[in-house]
């Protein structure tokens, strides 16, 4: 369906196609998601290596730490 000249694509294939288009061009993308019923959307957009679900508060700093080390490459 197209909407003033816009194709309109399902939900979550722009996001998709953005983090593909970043990688091609160098950009680390990983997605931190605190809601867990997201696991299969953020799965789709960043790849199974490209997320971390964390749906408990309490361990969101350790996450987050261990994280950002993977991503520094650390």
């Amino acid at each position: 369906r197209s909407v003033h000249g816009f194709v309109l694509l399902p939900p979550g294939v722009d996001a998709a196609r953005a983090v593909v288009e970043a990688r091609r061009k160098g950009v680390r993308c990983f997605c931190l998601s605190l809601d867990r019923a997201s696991e299969a959307d953020v799965r789709r957009i960043f790849g199974h290596a490209g997320y971390r679900i964390v749906d408990d508060p309490a361990r969101l700093a350790a996450v987050l730490a261990r994280s950002y080390a993977e991503l520094a490459g650390g």
